[in-house]
């Protein structure tokens, strides 16, 4: 359930910025909603040692991300089993491109926008490796989890797990990564399909904290 509002987080508020032009919205309230959850969920899951994130070593995936009849791209590139992450998301709109970067070195996460020279820092914490069988029964009953079997997404046999609390969302998982999510906000649908999966070594630049831009830990 964490990792679903994880990854769905990031595509959600990106949508939310970009239709809304920085209006307070429901979606927005939505979100503060889903990461404040997040925090508090996340605490007794401080990735500092050796877990694993995801059960592959490295690897990239390309997703295609829909939400409010606008499409986003997204890449993601990951090693050391989800200890080093990194991500690119983007859109156009009328000729004009707009979206931002994501990193995860050394237990923090940054963040930053497209042409900006600054950004945020702040602690990594996330779900670990995890199978449905060892998930805790009051999360199951909490979250109101059902398995839903498997089902082959992008070539990958992937786990389809379903939550309604405190969103209704739809995950398939391989070996712990998100394969495909669909998230409900109202009676709007992000979601988030993968294109291409790959395994395999990725460049250690891909992990480097850009030097042009300022971070401010959160």
């Amino acid at each position: 359930m964490k990792k679903i509002i994880y990854y769905a987080l990031p595509l959600i508020l990106a949508f939310v910025i970009v239709s809304c032009g920085g209006k307070k919205t429901p979606e927005e309230k939505l979100v503060s909603d889903l990461e404040k959850i997040e925090k508090e969920a996340e605490k007794s899951n401080d990735l500092s040692g050796n877990a694993k994130v995801f059960n592959i070593k490295s690897g990239y995936i390309k997703y295609k991300n829909i939400a409010m009849g606008m499409e986003m791209s997204r890449e993601f590139w990951f090693d050391d089993y989800g200890a080093l992450q990194y991500e690119e998301n983007f859109m156009e709109m009328m000729g004009i491109k707009t979206g931002g970067y994501g990193l995860v070195k050394d237990g923090y996460r940054y963040t930053w926008n497209i042409d900006n020279t600054s950004g945020a820092k702040m602690k990594f914490l996330t779900s670990r490796y995890t199978e449905f069988e060892d998930i805790a029964k009051e999360d199951i009953e909490r979250y109101k989890m059902k398995d839903h079997g498997t089902e082959v997404v992008a070539g990958k046999k992937c786990r389809k797990v379903s939550v309604d609390e405190p969103v209704s969302a739809m995950t398939w998982t391989w070996e712990g990564l998100p394969i495909k999510t669909v998230t409900k906000m109202g009676d709007k649908e992000v979601l988030m399909e993968a294109i291409e999966v790959k395994e395999g070594d990725v460049p250690a630049a891909k992990f480097e904290v850009p030097s042009n831009i300022t971070f401010t830990e959160m």
